[in-house]
């Protein structure tokens, strides 16, 4: 099993100040995540102006200027900086100042033909968005990207509520969604921070469902409930989460059965029964199995199983009565 992608996603946690955007942006590096995920929008081509976050969204709202030497400052760092754009001018500005690994398309443009195909065209990572989507909206999005030669694809399951409630999370969607679709799926994970066994316990279920890639919420202090803290963990959290899901890998190990790994070789050599000579031996005297029992050596041996191997073969010298027999102490 490969180690799952993390992604780090900043989204408003910066509260519309560069400066901290900077901040967050260094101190996600810092936690060892494979990515960091960055929310672009227009306000006024995103929101009516009855929408009742119409005034908030102008508060987190960064200047074209101020993204562009955000874009710049990003270039000295080797992580990955993924975009979720929002809107035409938001794409617009990305594919002309900056240079991202991948585009997350949220679920509210999963219907954007135009959209869809012009990120589709950059050959770009995609990360599309699927919460609240319903199956036709997602095979018709799928369809718009594909034909416009996408190249990575990846479907995000989740969303976010405020956090997220655990019943709400449908993690079994995970397997139905890689089965319906053929396509690598996502979690992006929403329930709530404070909780500190499902903040850790939910992705590593969701990477059992077949997860490939897991997206969580950073911030600088969850205490100071600025926007997007609900699911936002703290950077030394963040960090503990990717030592986490990184040492999956190595948790999941080998999927080829009987392919032993060292421990388990010491395992079978301390607990194994292997084969003990029962009585002094000849010269090219022939092993036959009642001049064997099988006991535990605690080295490496011949196993009950491999014993059928060695009956009728003549043992090369003198072997003492509870010697452990070895492939080395038989002729060919």
């Amino acid at each position: 099993m490969n180690c799952p992608y993390i992604i780090a996603e900043i989204a408003s946690a910066h509260e519309g100040k560069l400066e901290l955007l900077k901040i967050l942006y260094e101190e996600a590096i810092l936690t060892g995540t494979d990515a960091v995920k960055v929310q672009i929008f227009c306000r006024d081509e995103l929101l009516s102006k009855m929408h009742h976050k119409y005034e908030a969204f102008g508060e987190i709202e960064l200047t074209e200027r101020e993204w562009k030497e955000f874009f710049n400052f990003t270039k000295k760092y080797q992580t990955d900086l993924l975009v979720e754009v929002f809107d035409n001018s938001s794409l617009n500005l990305v594919l002309e100042n900056c240079n991202p690994q991948g585009f997350k398309i949220p679920t509210s443009d999963i219907s954007n033909r135009e959209f869809l195909e012009k990120i589709a065209k950059t050959k770009k990572d995609i990360y599309l968005g699927i919460g609240g989507a319903t199956k036709n909206e997602i095979y018709n999005a799928i369809e718009i990207l594909q034909q416009n030669d996408a190249s990575k694809l990846i479907l995000m399951h989740g969303f976010q509520s405020f956090p997220t409630r655990l019943e709400d999370t449908n993690l079994n969607q995970i397997y139905k969604i890689k089965e319906l679709f053929d396509l690598e799926v996502g979690f992006a994970d929403h329930v709530d921070a404070e909780d500190k066994y499902w903040r850790m316990a939910l992705p590593d279920m969701a990477i059992t469902a077949g997860a490939t890639v897991i997206e969580k919420h950073i911030t600088l202090d969850r205490a100071l409930k600025g926007r997007d803290y609900y699911s936002s963990l703290n950077p030394h959290e963040f960090k503990s989460f990717v030592k986490n899901i990184k040492a999956i890998e190595n948790i999941f190990g080998e999927s080829q059965i009987g392919q032993l790994n060292e421990a388990e070789i010491e395992y079978r050599s301390l607990m194994k029964k292997q084969a003990v000579v029962n009585r002094d031996l000849k010269e090219d005297e022939i092993i036959t199995e009642t001049k064997l029992s099988f006991r535990r050596t605690g080295e490496e041996g011949i196993s009950e199983y491999e014993a059928e191997n060695v009956y009728g073969k003549k043992v090369k010298k003198i072997i003492k009565a509870g010697h452990h027999l070895k492939y080395e102490d038989l002729k060919n």
